[in-house]
């Protein structure tokens, strides 16, 4: 499987009452029951996080022209050391992230084009308790990459770009953004 990573809107958590260390470790609209890290996906066998990805907001845009920090750390919640083996995503970065709809411009790089790199296999390996994290900076009222956003509510989650090689597995949780109007 090429993409083991499991992504769920905070609507879940809600619905299923779960704590917010487990929101996303199974996809959007399956049945859950959490602890730290685990979760099952139907009546599948529970399904334990070697990585966690979590998503924070931090600046949260309460005038349209305020900035937005989003970090997504990158933690291993294993007892041994991961390897995550992506795909080079240059000239953005090793998450992708979603939910601020199509064509918006994460990482600011304005479409320049891929890097000569682009494509190639990078590989990470997180010792036990070890976080990467990954920031962009968004700006309700645009920028030079991206037009004005709308007020609104805006669920925040991500994915790696995965190889097929032997993956960890990797679940997500995510984070909202509220842009005032």
């Amino acid at each position: 499987m090429s993409r083991r990573v499991f992504s769920i809107l905070a609507v879940l958590a809600a619905l299923t009452g779960c704590r917010d260390e487990c929101d996303a470790t199974i996809p959007f609209g399956q049945s859950m029951d959490c602890d730290h890290g685990v979760g099952s996906i139907g009546d599948a066998e529970l399904v334990e996080c070697d990585i966690m990805m979590s998503f924070t907001v931090s600046g949260a845009a309460e005038a349209s022209d305020a900035a937005a920090l989003i970090v997504a750390s990158i933690e291993n919640v294993s007892g041994a050391p991961q390897t995550v083996t992506v795909t080079e995503a240059c000239p953005d970065g090793l998450v992708a992230f979603e939910g601020l709809g199509d064509g918006v411009d994460y990482y600011g790089s304005c479409l320049a084009g891929d890097c000569a790199d682009y494509g190639e296999s990078v590989a990470y390996t997180l010792a036990p308790g070890e976080v990467l994290e990954e920031e962009v900076i968004i700006r309700p009222d645009g920028d030079d990459c991206n037009a004005p956003m709308d007020a609104g509510t805006y669920i925040i989650t991500g994915a790696l770009s995965l190889t097929e090689d032997d993956q960890p597995i990797v679940c997500a949780t995510s984070a909202t953004l509220e842009i005032a109007g």
